[in-house]
């Protein structure tokens, strides 16, 4: 009877194949993760980029990139639900900037710099709620997708 020896590399290589394919597959999850999911990327500059804080209970928080200053609209939020690889969102509120001054910042890079600076923030309550679904969501541990678009987590993942 003979004992092969595997090389140290190539089980290595064996080793991280499997953990790069575990990593890629889609969950089942009935849940998304909790923590900020960013467009398009992980990396927080400045400001936020456009993207959906995920928490507890199915609530969920989507936020207007921070860099268009002149949106009056800065978030809107509510619950969702996951079934058979569909999300539907339940948006109960809206968050609104009211007042403020028109001024140019270059921290704002969209729209030549432009943003209303200061004001107030005042949430509007939907009733009913408006409801939207999206088809083929694929969940994995560090992104999301659905609605042609894809969306990172900004927390360490291990």
């Amino acid at each position: 009877m003979r004992i092969h020896k595997i090389n140290k590399n190539i089980m290595k290589k064996i080793v991280a194949i499997i953990i790069i394919a575990i990593e890629s597959i889609p969950l089942g999850y009935s849940q998304i993760p909790n923590g900020f999911w960013q467009n398009g990327t992980s990396k927080i500059e400045v400001k936020l980029n456009a993207g959906y804080f995920f928490s507890k209970n199915h609530k969920f928080e989507y936020i207007i990139s921070e860099y268009d200053g002149l949106n009056p609209i800065i978030t809107f939020g509510g619950t969702y639900s996951i079934k058979n690889k569909n999300i539907k969102f339940y948006i109960t509120y809206v968050k609104k900037r009211i007042g403020g001054k028109l001024s140019r910042d270059s921290q704002y890079r969209l729209n030549d710099s432009w943003a209303f600076i200061g004001g107030k923030i005042l949430k509007i309550e939907l009733k009913p709620p408006i409801i939207e679904s999206e088809e083929n969501i694929q969940i994995t541990k560090n992104y999301i997708s659905f609605a042609d678009k894809y969306y990172r987590t900004t927390r360490e993942t291990q």
